[in-house]
């Protein structure tokens, strides 16, 4: 786990050094509170979807949850696994989800800079056979959400 954040870590860094580039084209249309952040965020890393060629063809239900410190402008600072699925190449695929979707879309005013953001990522296995599957599908996203929403209630984000 350790050397998966340094990995991280180290990649993270190389992309500070790189131009940053707007998420979003119009003022307008910029996350104005949590929710639209969160909703962007998801939105931002489902374009980043990739499933490992080693998952296994049952059914079956994973979580992964990562945790995130994202600066003012968007871009992350840290990243690491909090809950592993059991399924190492699956937890990369988020952890590389992550890495790609960055920079994130800049903070609204009710968020805190650099405060720690547990991304539960919810991933279900029951498409038909023959159907490509994804890494964030409609139902994973809404089950990920679901789950979010839970855990905020109990305050544990």
């Amino acid at each position: 786990m350790r050397l998966k954040r340094m990995a991280l870590g180290a990649a993270l860094s190389a992309l500070a050094l790189l131009p940053a580039v707007p998420v979003l084209a119009a003022a307008d249309t910029q996350p104005q509170s949590r929710k639209d952040w969160m909703k962007a965020a998801w939105s931002l890393m489902a374009t980043h979807r990739a499933l490992p060629a080693d998952i296994p063809d049952r059914a079956g239900r994973y979580e992964v949850v990562v945790a995130l410190r994202v600066r003012r402008d968007g871009t992350v600072s840290t990243a690491e696994l909090v809950r592993s699925s059991g399924l190492p190449s699956l937890d990369n695929s988020v952890l590389k989800m992550v890495l790609l979707s960055a920079p994130f879309p800049p903070l609204p005013p009710d968020m805190r800079e650099n405060e720690l953001l547990a991304m539960p990522v919810a991933f279900s296995f029951d498409q038909p056979e023959g159907q490509e599957r994804s890494v964030i599908d409609a139902k994973s996203l809404f089950e990920s959400r679901k789950l979010m929403d839970k855990r905020r209630a109990e305050n544990r984000l």
